[in-house]
C-alpha cells in the first residue's frame, strides 16, 4: 500500500481537529500529490495499468465553522482550486471523507446540518461540492465576435462540474446515516462524491459499525 498524509497540526489549530490520510493499492502509480495548508485535505492522481487517470481527494470539514474564523472558508477555497485543476486537466475527480454537513437534499429525510452552517452556508463543503463551480463572467472568443454591431454579454464560466452523491443517487429514500450519537439527531456526513456521468454499481453504509466499532462515524 501507498499513503499520503495531511499533517496533524499543532497548537490552536489542533483544537479544531486535523489530519487527513489517503491509502491506496501500490499497483496503481501516482503523481501530483497535494496536501492543504491546515492538515484537513489531501489529494493524489492515480493511474491504472491501462493508463486511465483519476484524481482522489480526501477532506475533513469543520463541524462548527463559526468558531474558527476564516479557516473553513480557506479550506473550501483550497479544495475548490483542486477541483479547477482536475477539470482543466480533464481528470475525473473523486472526493471522499468527512464533510461535517449533510447534503442539502437530505434535509427532506430528517437529516439536519450542523447548526454552525446555518449562518456560514458559503463555507459548507457538501453544498459546494454538489454544485457547479462557476468563475467570474467573461466573454469567450466567439462571444467577442460582433454580430450586427452588437457584442454578446459576458457569461460566468464553468470552472468545475458538480459532483454526484454516490449513496443518494442509488438510494434516494434510504436513511443511510453515517453518524449516530445518543441524544443527537442522525447525520450523513461521511460522503463519497463522484462524477455524475459515472455508472455506479453499488454504495453502502456500514451501519453495523463492523470496521470501526468505537467511532461515532460509519463508513
Amino acid at each position: 500500500l501507498h499513503s499520503l498524509m495531511g499533517p496533524n497540526m499543532k497548537g490552536e489549530q489542533q483544537k479544531s481537529g486535523s489530519g487527513a490520510t489517503l491509502i491506496w493499492d501500490s499497483r496503481y502509480s501516482h503523481v501530483d500529490t497535494w496536501v492543504d495548508s491546515q492538515g484537513r485535505a489531501a489529494a493524489v492522481t492515480l493511474r491504472s495499468p491501462a493508463g486511465r487517470r483519476v484524481r482522489v481527494l480526501v477532506v475533513y470539514g469543520y463541524s462548527s465553522p463559526g468558531k474558527w474564523g476564516d479557516r473553513p472558508a480557506r479550506l473550501l477555497r483550497e479544495v475548490n482550486e483542486q477541483r479547477r485543476l482536475a477539470h482543466q486537466s480533464h481528470t475525473p475527480l473523486i472526493v471522499l471523507g468527512e464533510t461535517n454537513s449533510s447534503p442539502p437534499k437530505d434535509v427532506s429525510l430528517g437529516f439536519k446540518r450542523p447548526d454552525g452552517y446555518a449562518s456560514h452556508q458559503s463555507a459548507c463543503l457538501s453544498s459546494a461540492l454538489l454544485s457547479q463551480l462557476r468563475g467570474p463572467a467573461r466573454q469567450t472568443k466567439r462571444q467577442r465576435r460582433r454580430k450586427g454591431g452588437v457584442t454578446s454579454s459576458p457569461v460566468d464560466v464553468l470552472e468545475a462540474p458538480a459532483l454526484g452523491d454516490s449513496f443518494r443517487s442509488l438510494h434516494p429514500r434510504l436513511n443511510g446515516a453515517t453518524r449516530m450519537v445518543v441524544g443527537e439527531a442522525p447525520a450523513r456526513h461521511t460522503l463519497v462524491l463522484v462524477p455524475r456521468k459515472w455508472k455506479l454499481l453499488g454504495s453502502t453504509v456500514d451501519s453495523a459499525r463492523k470496521w470501526w466499532p468505537h467511532s461515532d462515524h460509519y463508513l
